[in-house]
Order: structure tokens, then C-alpha cells, then sequence
């Protein structure tokens, strides 16, 4: 929720600065057509722009903080874009799993699943997300690719960290309560999924 609050924020401070920077512009140029003293005209139309432009830049801040960047060190020379509206090249997870991933049903209620725990469990097929989750991190179930269903009984919507869902069955259904389901369908960082959700009746 406040995740949302703060993206409308910033987007309001976004048009505060452009409409200062138009200002500016033009209070530049008149003033500069009319002869007025030039560095006193620069600091004018730069104390304009100053304010919200520092809002700006904390605003994105703040958000780039709730979902970071991944950075990942691998050996593998394969790479491939982490959105399909940029041309930003990240390598591919090095695969590693562990010789007592065996379960095809888990039951999770940590308020932070974490990546690496559930990375590439490829025996995974369903997964049951209690009520105490509240955010899934990035690359967080990664390369499961037997996994099919993840039921959601959380009252409030799930953060979802950066691919955390790539890779997996092309059959997955993400069920959450027919509650919420607007919720997860307006949260920016379930946009990749959207098509995947549907109500748990």
C-alpha cells in the first residue's frame, strides 16, 4: 500500500518539476531579452527547479528501494534481458540444487521468503503462502519449473521481488482471495503476472 502512495507521490513531484522547469525556461529567456542581470536570473530560475528536483531524486530513491536491483556474479557466459521494455543484459543464476529438494507441496508463512532458498527446486510443484507473508524476494522461486500453483492466503497483497517467478511451469496459476484479487491486479511489481492470477474459491 504504500508502495502505491509513494509511485503516485512521485509522480506528482515528476510534473511539479517539469512545470518549473518550463517556468524557469521562460523566465530565463525574458529576462534575458530584457537585459536583467544574468547571474541573478540563473539563481532565481535554478532556486525554481532546486526544490522539487531534490524530492524527486529522493522520491525514486526510496522506491528503487523496495525493489533493488539484482546483482549477480556468475560463471556462465549466457545473459538475457531483465525486462522486455529495456535492453538491460543481467547473466542468468548459476543453477545449484540441492540433494534433499524432494517435497512437490510446501507450506510457507516467513514474513520474507528469500532468494536462494527455493531457487531452481525443480521437484515443486505447489506452494501455499500463509498468512505472515508479506514480500518474496528477488529470483525467490526462480527456475522452478514444475511449479504449477501458488495459493496466496495472505489478507494483504505479497511484494514480488525481480524474476522471482521466471522460469517456472508455463501452466502456473497464482490463486489469491477473490478479496484482494484487484489489489494484486493494480500492484505494479505483479504486473509481469498478471495473466496468472485468478481468485482461490
Amino acid at each position: 500500500m504504500k508502495y502505491e502512495k509513494l509511485t503516485k507521490v512521485t509522480k506528482l513531484i515528476k510534473v511539479w518539476l517539469v512545470i518549473d522547469v518550463i517556468i524557469a525556461s521562460i523566465y530565463l529567456i525574458v529576462n534575458f531579452l530584457d537585459g536583467s542581470n544574468f547571474f541573478t536570473t540563473i539563481i532565481i530560475s535554478g532556486t525554481l527547479v532546486f526544490m522539487p528536483l531534490v524530492l524527486y531524486m529522493l522520491a525514486s530513491a526510496v522506491l528503487d528501494a523496495f525493489l533493488p536491483k539484482p546483482e549477480i556474479k556468475s560463471n556462465s557466459n549466457y545473459s538475457e534481458p531483465v525486462h522486455k521494455s529495456t535492453n538491460e543484459i543481467r547473466p542468468v543464476l548459476t543453477e545449484y540444487v540441492p540433494e534433499d529438494r524432494y517435497e512437490s507441496k510446501i507450506d510457507i508463512d516467513d514474513k520474507l521468503i528469500k532468494r536462494d532458498v527455493y531457487t531452481f527446486h525443480k521437484e515443486l510443484r505447489e506452494v501455499t503462502l500463509g498468512e505472515n507473508v508479506r514480500a518474496i524476494d528477488q529470483f525467490g522461486f526462480y527456475g522452478c519449473e514444475g511449479l504449477e500453483n501458488i495459493i496466496i492466503k495472505s489478507k494483504e497483497v505479497v511484494k514480488l521481488g525481480n524474476s522471482s517467478l521466471d522460469k517456472t511451469s508455463k501452466d502456473l496459476k497464482i490463486l489469491v482471495n477473490s478479496s484482494e484479487i484487484n489489489k494484486y491486479m493494480s500492484d505494479p511489481t505483479w504486473e509481469p503476472y498478471m495473466e496468472l492470477i485468478f481468485p482461490n474459491d
